[in-house]
């Protein structure tokens, strides 16, 4: 439940011929993050995975049904353009044709099989892997890590090769479908150019091959997919042996406290030649709210997973208290910090049950004063978060589920009142009144703590003593938020200008 709803929109391309690569890494760096109240119930997780490979099994019998009916069509033109002249040869053609459409058609029924059992098997490993998360903090109390790890990797294992398998089949499946149908073709093409020679059938043969030419571009596109998922495949197994590898570390020590300084030196993120974050130095000082802006792509999230150690810098440290987070126990670190991600985070209930997933130890009074101050009425906050507008009382006031959602992220960061406070376009679902409402609320709060925002609204940068802009993975400003607002508005209204 929690991992699909954490998701939110990238949840709609989460599985497709198995558990889609790129997402499941996605999750796999940002589920430790997830205090263990959030793997609860996993019914959620196991109906959207079969939703989407029901989904994949109707887009298959669809594209399978369309590729019959339209080759099969191309086929039967161009056979009749022989039966006049040479009856025998056409119903040879038509022999040949039904033949290998019966044999790719039970091929296909046997991949159909092979992916219904995979359904099966990604349910359970679904159910092994968020029983593993779930319980990550009591596996290391009672030194269970090792088995758990091994497990885990087992599990990841299975999966990549049944994954991997499923690929193949559906794939090799479509490129024989396109190989044998071209050949058909080019067959009955040249006899009826060999039976008779006329203009006419010129015109007809010129007129087959153009026919043919999607199914050159199909070859190439089933070649293409199998080569990019296996690339997927290789990328994902080796995301995993790092993961691994930070669950297997046993010498790491508890963060110092208080928190007082947070410093970023010399760091940098690379990806295969590409250079995401260049060289990046940065001091966050408590009691300053720092702003970071910049064109979209600049890395302006990735900076913030980095201060997160979501990912990890291939280059530079990251120092808390001057010690290098990267020998730091990262629940330690975890349990001071506060993440509003751009996609709310969604996890059932109504909106006081999702609050307090913040900080479950809460009492009633704290999560009421939390619930109002981020603007959330008591009649609201015992409602579910559902996709209705909800009228409060009667009134003209709507709440759209997408605002409540992210008011409900507002009411989690004061409700955990964690020292590192990082939001990533917190604002963006909202209106003007609730922006200025919540710019007001990080002013009053920013009193001993690290705040930085991502964001490209002005009001919401009106919170902010400081912003950083970033270009291309760099910081090219750093001052005071009105220098830095004139030195980069005329910029972004000049690109805003030009994408419209």
């Amino acid at each position: 439940d929690a991992v699909c709803q954490y998701l939110g929109e990238e949840s709609q391309r989460w599985l497709l011929d198995g558990i889609e690569i790129a997402s499941l890494r996605w999750v796999l760096k940002h589920i430790a993050y997830l205090p263990a109240d959030y793997f609860r119930d996993q019914s959620l997780a196991k109906f959207v995975v079969q939703l989407e490979k029901l989904q994949f099994v109707v887009r298959g019998l669809f594209n399978g049904a369309m590729t019959v009916v339209t080759r099969g069509g191309a086929a039967l033109g161009v056979v009749a353009g022989i039966l006049p002249n040479s009856p025998t040869f056409a119903l040879v053609g038509v022999a040949v044709v039904s033949s290998l459409t019966y044999t790719l058609w039970q091929r296909s029924l046997r991949m159909r099989n092979s992916v219904k059992e995979e359904f099966r098997v990604d349910v359970a490993f679904i159910d092994r892997v968020l029983g593993i998360f779930s319980n990550l903090r009591d596996i290391r109390n009672f030194r269970w890590q090792a088995e758990a790890v091994r497990q885990f990797s087992q599990s990841c294992q299975d999966l990549a090769a049944r994954s991997l398998q499923v690929v193949k089949i559906h794939n090799m499946t479509g490129v024989w479908l396109n190989v044998l149908g071209l050949s058909s073709f080019v067959l009955l093409v040249g006899a009826q150019w060999w039976l008779i020679a006329d203009l006419p059938t010129v015109v007809t043969c010129f007129a087959s091959l153009c026919m043919l030419l999607p199914l050159f571009t199909e070859i190439v596109r089933a070649l293409t997919t199998v080569q990019t998922r296996m690339a997927r495949l290789e990328e994902w197994l080796e995301n995993l042996q790092q993961l691994a590898a930070r669950h297997q570390e046993q010498s790491r020590q508890a963060l110092p406290q208080p928190i007082e300084s947070i410093r970023l030196e010399d760091i940098s993120l690379k990806c295969d030649k590409s250079t995401i974050i260049n060289r990046v130095s940065l001091e966050l000082r408590a009691g300053e709210v720092v702003g970071l802006i910049g064109r979209s792509g600049a890395g302006k999230t990735t900076l913030a997973q980095l201060l997160l150690r979501l990912i990890e810098p291939t280059e530079g440290r990251v120092l808390v208290n001057g010690v290098d987070l990267a020998s730091v126990d990262e629940d330690s670190y975890w349990r001071h910090v506060t993440y509003v991600p751009q996609i709310p985070c969604r996890i059932g209930g109504t909106v006081a049950e999702e609050v307090r997933l913040a900080r479950s130890d809460a009492t009633e009074p704290e999560l009421l004063a939390a619930l109002s101050a981020a603007g959330i009425p008591a009649a609201a906050a015992l409602r579910p978060l559902d996709d209705e507008h909800w009228n409060d009382t009667g009134a003209e006031l709507a709440w759209h589920t997408r605002g409540l959602q992210q008011r409900a992220e507002w009411a989690r960061v004061l409700l955990r009142g964690a020292e590192i406070v990082v939001l990533d376009e917190p604002t963006s679902l909202t209106d003007p009144a609730s922006e200025r409402q919540f710019s007001q609320l990080l002013r009053e709060r920013r009193a001993g703590r690290f705040t930085l925002i991502i964001s490209h609204r002005p009001e919401t940068l009106a919170a902010c003593d400081r912003l950083l802009i970033l270009k291309r993975g760099a910081i090219v400003g750093d001052g005071p938020r009105d220098e830095m607002l004139r030195r980069w508005l005329p910029e972004s209204q000049f690109e805003a200008r030009r994408a419209s």
